[in-house]
């Protein structure tokens, strides 16, 4: 009989949100500038009706600067726009891999010995991967399981379909230990 395998998941380094909170940022600045340029114009418009043909010149020269600010404002735009596709490229190309790991890891959980009436056995999370599983996949993704944190691996199929303890159930009730472990 062979021994039994657990392991502990202790983190999930792929639930980082910087680059998305990096361009919210970032398009708030450009935000706030346009606010102040917009700002900046329509004084100049009312000084220039105050003005009625006087320094003429002085009043181009505040709109030439602000122009100015505006090219800059639209060459950030278009930096913003460009993390934004690359992002959405990004996203795509995970919904995909999140798609094939839902799919594997659901004939995974529906196969695996350690997997007992839909929590797995094999692994422990700690308290932060919890909250953050509840957080993602709703308050019955982990269940508490003798003091120990377990996924409900029908609801995070996710876990399963990179997992190195999944041993087939026909496997183990062959040895012995998988009585009692249909789901």
């Amino acid at each position: 009989m062979s021994a039994e395998i657990e392991a502990q998941l202790t983190s999930l380094p792929w639930v980082s949100k910087a680059d998305l909170l990096e361009v919210r940022e970032e398009v708030t600045r450009v935000r706030e500038e346009l606010g102040r340029v917009e700002r900046e114009l329509r004084e100049v418009e009312g000084r220039l009706g105050r003005l009625a043909g006087q320094d003429i010149a002085s009043v181009r020269r505040e709109v030439e600067g602000i122009g100015k600010r505006v090219e800059e404002l639209r060459s950030r735009v278009a930096g913003v726009e460009g993390r934004v596709k690359e992002l959405a490229a990004r996203v795509s190309r995970m919904e995909a891999v999140a798609g094939l790991t839902t799919m594997v890891g659901r004939w995974k959980a529906g196969t695996c010995g350690k997997c007992v009436k839909g929590v797995c056995g094999a692994w422990r999370v700690s308290d932060e991967v919890a909250a953050t599983l509840r957080r993602m996949f709703g308050g019955d993704a982990v269940v508490k399981d003798g003091g120990v944190w377990r996924v409900r691996v029908f609801k995070v199929p996710h876990l399963c379909a990179p997992c190195p303890l999944y041993e087939p159930r026909a496997r183990r009730e062959d040895e012995g230990a998988g009585v009692g472990n249909a789901p």
